[in-house]
């Protein structure tokens, strides 16, 4: 059985970015060979059992080579898996792209080539940088100055160029740059940028001439990676970089959350990292006689999914519910079950129960819920809640978390590191409903909001985190 290679262009850093096929193809992906600087959120993308394979290489590090990447993508593929080898920026730019596509073509190995938005153009883009403009540039350049022995840059040829020069991977040479092009006609006062991170929440960007932008740089405390920028369009970031109430605000959310809360918070320009809210183990239950009139109450959204299969297992479907009534225990189940297209018949506190009512949820939920005797042989124990500990880069950079689930605080709470928890829960916390918020205070964060209601959560956000 043969297999099949995509070489996917991740984009500039920021998840939203990747392209659309990209986004599928990490979906039905059963390895994925990844680099240093793809943003590690997109491996959420894929399968949370496919294989992950880290073969970055870090400047003046020791790192896989080229050859043994090409081997692994090759001998993954001859076993038949759907190899991803995701690559920063676009595979083609600077990105080796072409030799590894070489390589799998020599070898009979079945490939395709998915482009990624360049930090070559995004990444100007996202400083106010236009790489063309009527009134400044017409053309643009894009090198490397990250060179090999044998094909040194040519500095007479490049400062003689007209239009935009943008360098990748060169702030290590960045005094080299400066030099050669002052040494051969470049003025002091033309503009340069320096961009680290572009797109991302610790994006950094240095701004000055080329008779200062070293000591801008020093002074910022830029580094790799970045990418540099010489030329009139410069001059244009200030007026036409973002300055949304959000921006660069880096939030945590769980991968799954709410759509709707995510993209509210990224289109007021926060930046969004993830955790993993955990595996879920799924239970047959005794189901209750649906030819029999009762109420369901749905604690929990997934729960009520696994209990829709177990009925669709013996031949119901929704119809089985016509003489049931729906109860849910929040607005917010109440809210998603009508955006699948089910009615709640309204809104119920677990302390009012009915002796004949059944309770759907997740077996950990309802275990620690108070039941009189009556209503526990009724109980609905669809799935089983698994965290694993996990670990999320740069925890100290936070400035808001939110959760707006029972799973994504269980989550947070046992499936953090033991350090990196201790750093989030000094972090401002937004949530939904009373008891979360009593939860999330009783493990020891230290600043819980609760909103109210999910309209209510970006507007929280922005009053107590937002940019002066």
């Amino acid at each position: 059985m043969s297999g099949f290679v995509t070489l996917l262009g991740a984009g500039p850093g920021n998840i939203e970015l990747l392209t659309l096929l990209g986004k599928r193809r990490l979906e039905h992906a059963d390895v994925v060979i990844y680099d240093h600087l793809v943003n590690p959120d997109l491996l959420s993308y894929a399968p949370a059992n496919a294989d992950f394979l880290y073969v970055g290489k870090k400047p003046y590090q020791k790192h896989i080579s080229q050859d043994e990447i090409n081997d692994l993508m090759r001998v993954q593929a001859e076993a038949g898996k759907k190899v991803v080898r995701l690559k920063a920026g676009d595979p083609f730019v600077f990105g080796r792209g072409g030799e590894e596509g070489q390589y799998l073509r020599e070898h009979n190995v079945e490939f395709e080539v998915v482009p990624g938005l360049t930090s070559a153009i995004t990444g100007l883009a996202a400083a106010g940088i236009p790489i063309t403009h009527r009134d400044y540039a017409s053309s643009f350049h894009i090198l490397t100055a990250h060179q090999t022995g044998s094909q040194p840059l040519n500095w007479d040829s490049i400062a003689q160029m007209e239009g935009t020069l943008v360098f990748l991977m060169g702030v290590a040479e960045l005094h080299t740059i400066v030099t050669e092009l002052l040494k051969r006609g470049k003025t002091a006062t033309t503009p340069v940028a320096i961009i680290q991170w572009a797109t991302q929440w610790r994006q950094n960007t240095g701004i000055g001439t080329l008779s200062d932008i070293e000591a801008i740089v020093k002074r910022q405390h830029i580094s790799s990676p970045a990418l540099i920028v010489i030329g009139g369009v410069v001059n244009l970031s200030q007026q036409l970089s973002s300055h949304r109430a959000l921006e660069r605000k880096h939030i945590l959310m769980p991968f799954s959350t709410h759509t709707r809360t995510h993209d509210l918070l990224a289109d007021a320009g926060a930046s969004i990292d993830f955790f993993n809210l955990g595996d879920q183990q799924s239970h047959d239950v005794d189901l209750p006689d649906f030819n029999q009139s009762g109420r369901l109450v749905i604690t929990n959204l997934r729960a009520f999914e696994y209990l829709q299969q177990q009925m669709m297992q013996v031949g119901l479907d929704q119809r089985a519910l016509s003489g049931w009534q729906l109860l849910a225990t929040n607005n917010l189940i109440k809210e998603r079950l009508q955006q699948r297209g089910v009615l709640v018949d309204h809104v119920i506190d677990l302390a009012n129960l009915n002796a004949t009512d059944w309770v759907v949820g997740e077996q950990n939920d309802l275990s620690t819920m108070s039941f009189d005797d009556s209503n526990v042989d009724r109980q609905l124990m669809t799935y089983t809640d698994i965290f694993k500990q996990q670990s999320i880069s740069s925890p100290d950079t936070f400035d808001a978390v939110v959760v707006t689930s029972k799973r994504a605080c269980l989550a947070l709470v046992h499936g953090l590191e033991p350090d990196q928890l201790k750093q989030i829960q000094t972090v401002p916390v937004f949530t939904l409903g009373d008891k979360l918020a009593t939860f999330l205070s009783d493990n020891g964060f230290q600043s819980v909001t609760n909103v109210g209601n999910l309209a209510q959560m970006v507007p929280h956000v922005k009053k107590v985190i937002k940019n002066d």
